[in-house]
């Protein structure tokens, strides 16, 4: 993670206006990914709110679930993990939002996003009876907003990856450094990497300039052991910064 980066000849100004032009549509998508995470995420409530759902036709899909955890190893966003004696039920509703309940497990709603249960639950099921007296499926993953958010994040994360690995050598941190910061929870790594090294009047002055003196190991950017570092205490504030925020303001607001 140390070893010298070969230098980059100096860029065209349209290529340069094409990577500008790239990044600010890579910040555009990031701000739809990020609608689309809030939008789909789970949603604790109350059993009263199912019963709303279910009377007003918004329930498309629902399953049993005994825990909140990712239920394949393809999804990077907390959603209901499938279990068919779960204690929680989880629907999808016709705009896409996953919300769960567990009318049979004596505690508040949020409390579903760190805990579950599974074995008898009668209101639990009752509640999928009437689910399905009003036309909604029963199945083992509800296809909603979170699973087509979860998708894109997926192949956006890939695509900048691929871009730091093979692109224009960055100029604020190494290939290293920016590679483990974009596994950074909610994008903000690949945000970053795109504000510091394609937007920022620093980055763009630095490409006009094309200095055509290489830059050795050691050259004061951030190494690659500086960004394992950052990533392992961002990812840490994010989560604790994330709680905090649902604490204050509510599951409704900052779901899982």
């Amino acid at each position: 993670m140390t070893t010298a980066e070969p230098h980059a000849a100096p860029r065209p100004v349209s290529s340069s206006r094409l990577r500008t032009l790239l990044a600010w549509t890579g910040v555009v998508v990031w701000l739809g990914w990020s609608a689309l995470v809030w939008w789909g995420g789970v949603r604790p409530v109350d059993p009263s709110h199912a019963v709303a759902d279910v009377r007003a036709g918004r329930v498309v899909s629902y399953e049993f679930s005994d825990s909140m955890r990712s239920p394949t190893r393809g999804h990077t966003m907390t959603l209901p993990h499938p279990a068919a004696d779960g204690a929680a039920l989880a629907w999808v509703t016709t705009r896409g939002q996953t919300f769960v309940t567990a009318p049979d497990i004596f505690q508040h709603p949020g409390d579903l996003l760190h805990g579950g249960g599974s074995g008898p639950a009668p209101k639990a099921h009752a509640l999928a009876a009437t689910m399905r007296a009003h036309r909604a499926v029963a199945t083992s993953r509800p296809s909603s907003v979170a699973d087509r958010a979860d998708r894109i994040g997926s192949a956006g994360l890939m695509t900048a990856l691929l871009f730091v690995v093979v692109g224009p050598r960055p100029r604020r941190a190494t290939r290293w450094c920016w590679f483990w910061l974009a596994w950074l929870p909610l994008g903000i790594g690949v945000v970053g990497w795109l504000l510091t090294e394609h937007l920022s009047p620093a980055s763009s002055r630095s490409r006009a300039a094309g200095s055509g003196v290489p830059r050795p190991a050691g050259d004061g950017r951030g190494s690659g052991w500086l960004g394992f570092g950052v990533l392992v205490a961002g990812s840490m504030a994010v989560s604790a910064a994330v709680l905090g925020f649902r604490a204050l303001l509510g599951a409704g607001l900052i779901p899982g």
